[in-house]
């Protein structure tokens, strides 16, 4: 052998011996992915028992029917099929659902009924050929419900709902502001409210939309069943206001003066409703019946503040007075 290639033969030993143990390492990583998913697909021909939980949907309900008592939410199926199968229904089980149309079946007094040969039916379609059903639980579905009497009533908002600091929380919008209400006939006069499920929000500055569903009371029901929420804070500024002092439950033929006349209300506001105040909107009574006996001042109250105005306060709650008569 030639000086070159002894010399590039030596210079590649080196080199070849480390490529032998990863090339080895890969070989048998590839054999054991192979032999993994020969494994795989052998235990998924096998055959197995598996249960289902197939969740009830009822649809076409009529809006004046409310259904109550106890109807399953959920049918349990167990079933006997190949892995390949079952595995197909283990990712899919909560697409599944058993959807029943209230009008098809047959009403027997206040009860929509699925007998067992109709709820067999209907879950067969659910299911591939080769599936196998064991049993079915509840063997039978029955839904009980009442007709009711329908209104309109207005939506309140129930929650926890706190603009961050320096903000306040200056109108709230919800759509739909009124929804139906249905109830039996002895207690939907009792209902005045339908109320939304309680909403959480605290620490916000801009607007905030939210889709919130409406509290359900056993044996009524509300239509839509949620309503869109829209909150607006506005950024709270803290402004003075000088209001004239208006003398109250003087017996006629007697004068109460003030010394000052005018005092001045401090108060907060949010910034875009600040233009449309206007400072007759505010009453500061003087009333000369709490004016106590040989009494130096006389007490002012602020009896009056226009809407939106918060955390309004007198700058002075006591001022001098004359009475005349």
């Amino acid at each position: 052998m030639s000086s070159p290639l002894r010399k590039i033969c030596r210079q590649s030993n080196p080199v070849l011996r480390k490529i032998r143990p990863r090339r080895s390492f890969f070989v048998f990583l590839v054999f054991l992915v192979l032999s993994g998913l020969f494994w795989l697909s052998t235990a998924l021909n096998g055959y197995y028992d598996y249960e289902l939980d197939l969740p009830v949907v009822v649809t076409g309900l009529p809006s004046n029917i409310i259904l109550t008592g106890d109807s399953a939410d959920v049918v349990r199926v167990a079933v006997h099929d190949k892995g390949f199968a079952l595995l197909q229904y283990s990712r899919l089980k909560n697409v599944r659902a058993l959807v029943i149309n209230f009008p098809t079946y047959q009403r027997q007094g206040n009860k929509c009924v699925l007998s067992a040969a109709e709820l067999h039916k209907l879950i067969t379609k659910r299911l591939q050929g080769s599936t196998t059903i064991n049993s079915i639980k509840p063997e039978r579905i029955e839904l009980s419900y009442v007709e009711g009497v329908g209104k309109s009533v207005p939506v309140r908002l129930t929650g926890n709902i706190e603009p961050a600091k320096n903000y306040y929380l200056e109108h709230t919008e919800l759509h739909p502001s009124h929804v139906t209400l249905y109830a039996p006939a002895g207690e939907i006069d009792s209902v005045r409210y339908a109320y939304t499920e309680e909403l959480n929000a605290v620490n916000f500055t801009d607007t905030l939309q939210a889709m919130v569903r409406l509290k359900t009371v056993s044996g009524q029901k509300v239509v839509p069943d949620e309503v869109a929420v829209t909150l607006y804070p506005d950024v709270l500024t803290e402004e003075e206001a000088e209001v004239r002092v208006m003398p109250v439950n003087v017996p006629e033929g007697t004068i109460l003066r003030t010394f000052p006349s005018r005092v001045k209300v401090r108060f907060a506001v949010g910034v875009s409703m600040y233009r449309n105040i206007n400072t007759s909107q505010f009453i500061v009574e003087a009333d000369y019946g709490k004016i106590s006996e040989d009494a130096e001042k006389c007490p002012l109250t602020l009896a009056q503040i226009p809407k939106g105005v918060k955390q309004a306060s007198l700058v002075t709650s006591e001022v001098d007075y004359l009475i005349e008569n």
